[in-house]
């Protein structure tokens, strides 16, 4: 559980701010506090935190940045130990923060309030150093009117905003402000006092402690120079003649659009000497020079980098100049024909003072190539290096997964980096566009993935602790946290459908009963909000908010068959839980509900003609639209009948054009779908097929949110106007090549190939149920809270054998298929079982058998034939 601090009678540091307008867009505040200590603290706590954004130095030394996100309700405060950090004598305590202030825009899906951090409160921080001395004397010094302020001038604020989730780029001029503003002889006897924020204008109720770790801090070098060119300079001059009334007017800076419209050219006017030297990482400086050429106009150079792999992070340079050289950089997550496509208008410019000096871009960036333009006709610029400060949550992966298939052992790495990508304060669903954290959807592949490559975070505690304060008060959650950042009205109800599914999995991972019990009052209110919405039919029908399950032409009207799927498996997690914290009449009633819709949907959704099930009831009747992702839920989730599984595995194990195919969103449960029917060959075809091309476009892939990154998405069908357009050709948009949504492939090999599954909250049980089909092996580790269960397997000249490790606590059911046909004898330990006659310690069934493992080392192999070895 985290800390609060309330009333401000518990504080004595106030909240500070400069006096004038609120919420400032795209502002940045420097903010100093010094002290002289006579002696030096034994114990030195400080406490801090902003609206927006913070970075915090001590005597000239970075110490982090922050907050988490958060509801100014439960504002997220940071606490770093200065004891080592402090000195006898003189001490300053900087601060630059930083405010988003981007206004309310936009009419529904398209609304933006604030960003994906805060809520569009108002500007302000707030700090508070708790010192101890040698005779245990305590000692506070909080923000007040103390502090001295400077608004920054360096970055300009007449500078379009981006997609509301992630700020404005960067205009930094490096003349505006001084370099050493955080050092302790700074002269800050020109700045002013702080403004303390009357508590009338305050937007923070309780200050709570930060739940998951300050992010670390790593230089990353760039690992290949793409190419070096020159551009034909279209800068465009600070001012314009147009409207209004056809007068001067000072021009806005777009970095962005004036990258993409400049022609790119093979270097023969500019200078770009050594440019190599950048890769490095010694002393030896590349050096840089536009030209002014006759009857060719300005040539300025430019050079792209390879950073070897997704990255996050703030992008550095180390460059010698002189004063009013302009730095333009932009990214991208991929090359088009070596060139940054700038998918998404994100780009930076710096402006240089003279001499040796240092650009950290202050927002960070998710990119793997980097486009510089050098603009210096008339001076060179000398760079020494350019690097990535990469900013990473600080876990180590422990999972693992390989296989006798190259491309699928690639796979499950390319699903782990897409989770460690979106790992910051919380689990966002994409670290290159949106940024946001999701209630449903997205999170939830991605915290599997994060449980089974890293284990147990405290990164999934804090993302489902902070919805609960979302409940518009009639039991229905927001989408995204913080609450406010889209309009309330707009919401995914599908999403919420898999909220009490989210806890129970984050039960059965880690095991916390505290957790779940928190929660469980969200998951009674959630669950329970659907139940108005049933027709005379018993099923969900015509749901409030926009319907989506995947960006593929699904038939979402009227009443919808993967919606009411996910209404089933919503209802059994909450009556799992229910059964978990001896809420018994809560269990009856939902799994009695669940137990009715499912066989209604048997009944309303099943095409006998086609062997189908078709995704919408609609007038009465089925529209004729059937997709993968509906019929492989059917399969998964018991709503189809071994007869119906069978017609219906036939259907999903061939490219069926009559199947609205899955996105790589939603293919995952495909290919679950298959491994459980026993089509394993066929489903690890489909995995090929479908994601090779990710996995091949470049080393170290990640996984995308569509099956290419250039492909526009296919919008559900919600109005019978839309089943006339859903193949109308559209314009292709950019997709992100690192979406935890995809992550669903990678889990999947884990807990259906490999075969491990929790059945017990913690892990204390475990299913193993591998589904080999024609690989030859597999082995993985997977993280429990009790320590890292390894499991391998492989064919032999006569059937199958496993091992297992299991950690003290974890007991398993091990489940494998076997052939009743043919005489076989399962060896467990060394010990012979005849599955032709009854054994006690085994379990059969026509088509398997399983056994009971204790914690430790085991061995067991299914052998046909005569059991020899």
């Amino acid at each position: 559980m985290t800390a609060s601090m309330s009333p401000s009678s518990q504080r004595t540091g106030v909240w500070i701010w400069c006096q004038g307008e609120p919420r400032p867009y795209h502002c940045y505040l420097y903010a100093r506090r010094s002290l002289a200590l006579a002696q030096q603290p034994s114990r030195a706590r400080l406490h801090i935190t902003a609206s927006d954004r913070y970075v915090l130095y001590v005597n000239g030394a970075l110490m982090g940045r922050g907050p988490a996100r958060s509801d100014p309700r439960r504002k997220s405060y940071d606490t770093y130990d200065l004891a080592s950090s402090l000195r006898i004598g003189a001490n300053v305590i900087a601060v630059r923060a930083y405010h988003y202030g981007a206004a309310a825009r936009g009419e529904g899906w398209h609304s933006q309030s604030g960003n994906a951090y805060t809520v569009g409160e108002r500007a302000g921080l707030w700090a508070e150093l708790e010192i101890t001395r040698p005779d245990g004397t305590p000692e506070v010094f909080g923000t007040d009117s103390r502090w001295k302020l400077r608004p920054a001038a360096a970055w300009s604020r007449d500078v379009p905003p981006l997609e509301g989730t992630f700020g404005s780029p960067e205009v930094y001029d490096a003349n505006a402000d001084p370099p050493d503003w955080m050092r302790v002889d700074f002269d800050d006897s020109g700045w002013s006092p702080a403004w303390e924020i009357p508590p009338r204008e305050l937007d923070w109720f309780l200050l709570e402690s930060r739940s998951t770790p300050l992010l670390r801090e790593r230089e990353v070098l760039p690992t290949r120079l793409v190419t070096v060119g020159e551009v034909i300079d279209q800068e465009p001059p600070a001012f314009a003649y147009g409207p209004p009334a056809k007068r001067w007017r000072r021009s806005s800076l777009d970095v962005a659009s004036l990258l993409a419209a400049e022609l790119r050219l093979p270097l023969e006017h500019a200078r770009a000497e050594r440019a190599d030297a950048i890769l490095t990482g010694d002393d030896t400086a590349a050096e840089f020079q536009g030209a002014v050429v006759a009857g060719h106009a300005i040539r300025q150079p430019f050079l792209v980098l390879d950073f070897g792999r997704q990255v996050f992070g703030f992008p550095r340079i180390l460059l010698d100049a002189p004063p009013g050289a302009k730095l333009d950089l932009t990214y991208d997550q991929l090359l088009v024909d070596n060139r940054v496509p700038s998918r998404l208008p994100i780009a930076d410019r710096y402006l240089t003072r003279a001499g040796e000096q240092v650009w950290e871009v202050a927002a960070y960036r998710q990119f793997r190539y980097l486009h510089l333009t050098v603009r210096s006709p008339d001076t060179p610029v000398r760079i020494r290096g350019i690097s990535l400060n990469s900013y990473e949550y600080p876990a180590e992966r422990r999972g693992a997964f390989a296989c006798a298939d190259p491309l699928l052992t690639r796979l499950w790495t390319a699903c782990a980096d897409t989770v460690f990508l979106n790992m910051e304060d919380t689990l966002t669903g994409d670290a290159w566009r949106e940024r946001a954290q999701w209630a449903g959807g997205d999170p939830r592949q991605g915290i599997q993935g994060m449980y089974l490559a890293y284990g147990d975070l405290p990164l999934a505690d804090r993302l489902l602790r902070t919805f609960p304060a979302t409940d518009r008060g009639d039991g229905r959650l927001e989408i995204t946290f913080p609450p406010a950042r889209l309009d309330p009205r707009i919401f995914i109800p599908q999403h919420l459908l898999a909220w009490s599914l989210n806890v129970r999995e984050h039960c059965l991972f880690t095991g916390r009963r505290d957790v779940a019990e928190d929660l469980y009052p969200s998951v009674q209110r959630q669950i329970d909000w659907f139940e108005p919405y049933r027709d005379s039919l018993g099923l969900l029908r015509n749901l409030p908010g926009w319907n989506w399950l995947d960006w593929a032409p699904v038939d979402l009207r009227g009443a919808n068959l993967g919606t009411n799927i996910f209404y089933v498996i919503g209802l059994e997690a909450a009556a799992w839980l229910a059964e978990q914290l001896d809420h018994k009449a809560d269990a009856r009633r939902w799994n009695g509900i669940a137990q009715s819709v499912r066989a209604r949907i048997r009944r309303v959704f099943w095409n006998p003609e086609r062997g189908l099930y078709e995704d919408s009831h609609h007038h009465g009747k089925l529209t004729g639209f059937a997709s993968e992702h509906g019929n492989a839920l059917a399969l998964i989730h018991g709503v189809a009948t071994s007869e119906q599984a069978e017609r219906i595995a036939a259907r999903l194990s061939v490219r069926d054009p009559s199947l609205t195919p899955a996105s790589p969103a939603y293919f995952g449960d495909v290919l679950t779908a298959l491994l459980r029917v026993g089509l394993s060959a066929q489903a690890l075809d489909g995995v090929r097929e479908r994601f090779r091309p990710m996995l091949e476009l470049m080393d170290n892939p990640t996984v995308w949110e569509a099956w290419g990154p250039f492909i526009s998405h296919h919008d559900p069908i919600t109005s019978d106007e839309q089943v006339s357009t859903r193949h109308q050709m559209r314009h292709a948009a950019p997709r992100s090549l690192t979406h935890v949504s995809a992550v669903g492939a990678g889990v999947a090999l884990t807990t259906d190939l490999l075969g491990v599954t929790p059945t017990g909250p913690g892990f204390q049980t475990c299913r193993i149920r591998p589904h080999p089909g024609v690989l030859d092996c597999a082995h993985g580790v997977v993280p429990t809270p009790h320590g890292d269960l390894r499991v391998s397997w492989e064919r032999t000249g006569t059937g199958l054998a496993l091992t297992a490790e299991l950690p003290d606590g974890v007991e398993a059911d091990v489940r494998l298929d076997r052939d009743a046909k043919r005489p076989q004898t399962l060896v467990v330990n060394d010990r012979t079982h005849d599955l032709q006659n009854s054994d006690a310690g085994v379990q059969r069934t026509p088509d398997t058998v399983s056994v009971r493992l204790s914690p430790g080392e085991h061995r067991i192999e299914l052998r046909s034939g005569d059991g020899g070895g």
